[in-house]
């Protein structure tokens, strides 16, 4: 887990295993075996290391999905988006992780984010939008929500409840039928939409 993140923070950092090395103060060759898993930083370097990508220690250790920095105007947490949803799977130990995103550390709640695979909640939800969730097990009739369907792979509709207890999922491209999810059928809601975030070159 700390190689991967290692390598990752310093990507998308674009910088250099030499350069990272000499703001260290360690040689080139320790760093790089802490990217490939074969050394172990002291504590003190990895301090430095946290400091210097501003994340925790606790994410680069692998303790944590969720990173808490400091930005110049406001406190921010990092949280993870999800690239698929495994169903049964807690949001906190899936590991298809795409990238990140940063909500206010103010915001009531756990949160995590998913990038929309396909076009059936369009025009609202676009393809590859990444969308924040905020995590809850129930809603009102009529609410969109990333839900579980009798150990499916999750799917984000809109939810519509029945008078007889069952519940339909509509997505919100006319082209797609509905799902409808019998009373004998595991049915759970895993979060609701709280904001889009396009990309601008979409």
């Amino acid at each position: 887990m700390l190689k991967d993140r290692l390598k990752k923070l310093r990507k998308e950092k674009g910088i250099t295993q030499k350069e990272i090395s000499e703001l260290l103060n360690v040689s080139r060759v320790s760093y790089a075996r802490y990217e490939t898993g074969d050394r172990q930083p002291p504590y003190e370097t990895l301090s430095k290391i946290a400091d210097f990508f501003e994340v925790s220690t606790d994410y680069l250790l692998g303790n944590s999905n969720n990173i808490k920095i400091k930005n110049l105007d406001r406190d921010v947490v990092r949280i993870n988006v999800l690239g698929s949803v495994p169903a049964g799977v807690p949001m906190e130990a899936i590991e298809d992780i795409v990238d990140w995103e940063e909500i206010p550390s103010e915001w009531n709640g756990d949160y995590f984010a998913l990038k929309i695979d396909g076009n059936s909640m369009s025009p609202k939800y676009l393809n590859d939008d990444v969308v924040i969730f905020k995590a809850q097990d129930d809603i009102d009739c009529g609410q969109n929500a990333l839900v579980y369907v009798n150990g499916y792979d999750a799917t984000f509709k809109k939810v519509i409840k029945k008078e007889d207890g069952s519940i339909i999922l509509q997505a919100l491209n006319p082209e797609y039928s509905p799902i409808v999810v019998k009373n004998d059928e595991t049915f759970k809601v895993a979060g609701i939409p709280v904001e889009i975030r396009r990309k601008e070159n979409l």
